[in-house]
């Protein structure tokens, strides 16, 4: 058996702690302060360790909505928690805008708009109904400034665009711009947060400015159907045809509700040149008339 002859060991001299076996970042600090200058070690343990710490051992982000540590998952940046708590769509939904269509005997695979209708974009999808969770999140993000939800909801709705094959790849995304009046109060636009989101994870270029709104709208939540195309006919002019000729343009906006605005953006791209049109938002507005037979087209 060997034994360590400390009597070679140089007088005055300290061991590391490794040659203890202590943890090395639970005694360095120690270590450095005993032998080294009183500053240096106390700057280790104050500033350094901490800083190691964290590079070995990261501390988990906090859900953007409850403010819970949590571990992402799927790409999906909100816990599992509130994740669980928003409405999403369910199928069956409409082939055309997206909505959920609730009646299992409906005649066709249209929604009573899309069955009225003809839109101008090719097809629609949407995350959740805008409603319960969903809606208290959109409103954070837009009349709360909380922009961290608006990167959270832009994981969401990648995750909802790769599920559609004929959606997935677009050669260009633009935002639903705002009025400037609402720009300068709100200080940015939710949905080209939206959309710079969704671009960084897709690889594609995202078109800040490709639409330009001419005039500020009334608000459309309290119009019907006819009224909303009235009230936004002509509002959005496309500002760079050459960007969007012969492209395929996925249009960005956090709530769909009667496909209105989406129209007037979509046949204003598709003036200017673009290939197709298709829509992602974050929420679907669901009428009450649409839980009364949604699924049936009108007689």
């Amino acid at each position: 058996m060997a034994f360590r002859d400390d009597r070679h060991r140089p007088a005055g001299r300290r061991e590391s702690p490794a040659a203890h076996g202590k943890g090395w970042l639970a005694s360095a600090g120690e270590w450095f302060t005993e032998s080294l200058a009183p500053g240096l070690g106390e700057w280790f343990t104050e500033s350094l360790v901490p800083g190691l710490k964290d590079l070995v051992y990261p501390p988990r982000p906090l859900c953007p909505f409850c403010g819970q540590p949590f571990t992402p998952a799927r790409g999906i940046l909100l816990c599992p928690g509130c994740l669980q708590r928003l409405p999403l769509v369910q199928p069956p939904v409409c082939r055309v805008c997206g909505k959920p269509l609730r009646l299992s005997g409906a005649a066709g695979d249209k929604c009573q708009d899309c069955a009225r209708y003809r839109h101008f974009f090719g097809m629609a999808r949407a995350v959740g109904l805008f409603d319960g969770a969903l809606r208290e999140g959109i409103h954070q993000l837009k009349y709360q400034g909380r922009r961290a939800l608006g990167e959270a909801f832009a994981s969401l709705m990648f995750s909802r665009l790769n599920a559609e094959p004929q959606m997935r790849r677009p050669g260009l995304l633009i935002p639903v711009p705002i009025s400037p009046e609402k720009l300068e109060r709100r200080g940015f636009n939710q949905a080209a947060l939206l959309a710079q989101g969704i671009g960084s994870r897709l690889g594609r270029p995202v078109a800040m400015d490709g639409l330009r709104r001419g005039r500020d709208t009334p608000a459309q939540n309290r119009l019907d159907a006819r009224q909303r195309r009235r009230n936004i006919a002509g509002a959005f002019t496309a500002t760079a045809p050459a960007a969007v000729s012969g492209r395929s343009v996925l249009l960005i906006d956090d709530v769909y509700t009667t496909g209105a605005t989406a129209d007037e953006c979509a046949r204003a791209l598709l003036r200017a040149g673009a290939r197709e049109v298709n829509v992602l938002t974050l929420a679907v507005g669901v009428l009450d008339r649409h839980w009364l037979g949604a699924g049936f087209p009108p007689a």
